[in-house]
């Protein structure tokens, strides 16, 4: 299947937020959610001129890493999962974040972050480094639920 991406990473787009809100509300989100994750909309992906999947980011510093660090979530319409949809969306969000972490040093994000939810992904997550097509997400912690975290590093990452 062939996909289209946009960046939406704050752009506070009408027209975006409105789809991601729409995409949001048929898989059940509470709005309370849908109002907190829609300023941080960074990509989203089409099927057909169809919102299949997004990603949203909040900036957050990871005392334990050193670093800024851009906390990403995704998440994709249950037609389109096992479609390496979630891939694409992560290696999608790992450019338009880098090169605006790049653009913007004064913001001092070093990479990209995530924790993994799916269930999906549990024969992968034995696996600590996840090369380039996984979008380089490697093991760096646990939550305390027991939920790993990773992270992709940016090229021009420094930790002071």
């Amino acid at each position: 299947m062939q996909f289209e991406f946009k960046a939406a990473w704050l752009k506070n787009d009408p027209k975006l937020i409105a789809e991601a809100t729409a995409f949001w509300k048929g898989l059940g989100l509470p709005q309370t959610l849908i109002e907190e994750r829609a300023p941080a909309l960074c990509s989203m992906a089409y099927a057909g001129g169809e919102l299949v999947g997004l990603t949203t980011v909040k900036l957050q510093m990871e005392r334990a890493l050193r670093s800024r660090l851009a906390a990403y979530r995704c998440i994709v319409a249950p037609k389109h999962r096992r479609q390496s949809l979630a891939i694409l969306l992560t290696r999608h969000t790992l450019i338009t974040m880098e090169g605006w972490s790049n653009d913007n040093p004064h913001e001092k994000v070093n990479g990209l972050a995530t924790v993994l939810e799916a269930h999906e992904l549990d024969e992968k997550a034995h696996n600590p480094v996840w090369g380039e097509y996984y979008g380089n997400l490697n093991l760096v912690g646990f939550t305390d639920r027991g939920e790993q975290i990773r992270v992709a590093w940016f090229r021009h990452a420094r930790i002071d």
